[in-house]
């Protein structure tokens, strides 16, 4: 009995976790509003694990499937720990780097 509720214990604590690192992210991802310059994500966030350049790399990375912001777009992706380890996605402009979308993704 004791086995089956350090099981129930910690799969609670896990959905718990889970939920308030999303909660944390998705408020992370809210403060991301288009037309911020790109300078001031990376103030907030710290440097970017990885750029995507090409279409095809942020076709493939990404969660947005706009033709027009893929064309048109860098994409940057920041590490966010918590489990589960998430990813912050954000998009910017090519030419005047400001922020065109931003979202997340599980890794």
């Amino acid at each position: 009995m004791a086995v089956f509720l350090c099981f129930v214990a910690i799969l609670v604590l896990s959905e718990v976790m889970r939920a308030r690192a999303s909660r944390e992210v998705q408020g992370i991802v809210a403060q991301l509003t288009p037309g911020l310059p790109f300078s001031a994500v990376t103030n907030r966030l710290g440097e970017a694990v990885q750029t995507f350049t090409t279409e095809e790399e942020i076709r493939v990375f990404g969660t947005l499937q706009e033709p027009g912001i893929i064309t048109n777009s860098i994409l940057h992706a920041f590490g966010h720990v918590g489990p589960p380890y998430r990813w912050i996605l954000v998009y910017t402009d090519r030419q005047s780097q400001k922020v065109l979308y931003a979202g997340c993704k599980d890794l």
